[in-house]
């Protein structure tokens, strides 16, 4: 059921997968995102918020140390002629109840891509489950070449990341 998700999320716009629950596709109010991938685990539990752009040999890297961790991700069929591939990173969090995910729509200009992404935490005095987890979004954009791309924060629009090439 799975692939069958993935396939339909290029074409249907974004398909968003939490830690093992499918949430159907959405639109993704643009023609630039095929599709996105959310965990609440990140491979390798990165520490600090970070923005990566991968290309095929990074990607390829990537897939290997996920591992068996998150086989959506190995589920993509990229051509990295005409798409690219973004990881926003929340960076390591306390407990659980943290999120982040990709707002449609994405932006293109001239020289790059912009991202919106809304992170979501706990309510304050909200009971939530001891763990650490380290949430992060996905987005396979259909756009190659790449050279600047922004991610901003939905509630606040200040600039979170920005990667130059």
């Amino acid at each position: 059921m799975m692939p069958a998700l993935l396939r339909h999320g290029l074409i249907a716009g974004l398909a968003v997968f939490s830690a093992g629950c499918v949430v159907p596709p959405v639109a993704s109010g643009g023609d630039l995102l095929a599709e996105t991938i959310s965990l609440s685990h990140c491979p390798g539990r990165p520490l600090e918020p970070a923005l990566l752009v991968f290309d095929q040999q990074a990607w390829s890297a990537h897939l290997r140390e996920a591992g068996e961790q998150n086989a959506a991700l190995g589920q993509w069929q990229v051509d990295f002629d005409k798409q690219t591939i973004v990881l926003v990173q929340m960076g390591e969090q306390p407990t659980l109840g943290y999120s982040i995910k990709l707002e449609p729509p994405v932006l293109r200009s001239a020289d790059g891509i912009s991202l919106t992404v809304r992170q979501q935490s706990p309510a304050p005095g909200m009971l939530t489950g001891m763990a650490l987890t380290s949430p992060c979004t996905y987005a396979l954009l259909n756009a190659a070449d790449v050279s600047t791309v922004q991610v901003r924060d939905a509630e606040s629009q200040q600039v979170l990341h920005t990667w130059q090439r």
